[in-house]
């Protein structure tokens, strides 16, 4: 019994700072020259927020997600941080197409529309879209590129064209990048 007890807290102790590695420190979510700011309508709660690795077995690329909820509809906030490599290889123009490749390659994906601009000095891409399928959402997602982050803030909805409800428009009104003082 005492092998098994001795053998089941070493385990413990081997495991724990594996288990700690799976999470990107939150440190990593801090180096941005800009502070993004943004308000969610009251009426929307908090119902998850999580750190993690998009590529979790090489711990490459991390990412700090939050979700609020009302009723059908979330607002999703993701910082994703990117390898210096991209930054070195590609414009804004090619970061975008590449970090938003896989997801209009879905084909039940039908894009209403995109179009590029700058927030605050930063380069931005926005997206109107919906999944044609059964239980389809229809979003709106602007991205913007502040080294060493992508900044992805969505708006999804079970109503079709989401992008003109009220809600949504409130609330990209309300992003903004501000240089850190």
């Amino acid at each position: 019994m005492a092998c098994v007890l001795k053998s089941t807290l070493l385990l413990l102790l081997i495991t724990r700072p594996l288990l700690a590695q799976q999470e990107p420190p939150e440190d990593v979510f801090n180096h941005s020259s800009r502070d993004l700011a943004f308000r969610v309508p009251p009426e929307f709660q908090l119902v998850t927020q999580n750190r993690k690795y998009l590529n979790p077995a090489a711990h490459e690329t991390p990412r700090f997600q939050r979700i609020w909820r009302h009723g059908s509809d979330s607002i999703i906030v993701n910082v994703v941080v990117l390898a210096d490599t991209i930054w070195q290889q590609k414009t804004p123009t090619g970061i975008f197409a590449k970090s938003l490749a896989n997801m209009l390659s879905d084909p039940t994906l039908k894009l209403m529309s995109r179009r590029s601009y700058e927030l605050n000095g930063c380069s931005a891409e926005s997206i109107t879209c919906y999944y044609d399928s059964v239980n389809g959402t229809s979003q709106r997602m602007d991205c913007f590129l502040s080294k060493p982050y992508m900044f992805m803030l969505a708006y999804v909805s079970s109503k079709p064209s989401s992008w003109d409800d009220s809600a949504s428009k409130a609330f990209f009104q309300t992003i903004s990048l501000k240089p850190k003082k």
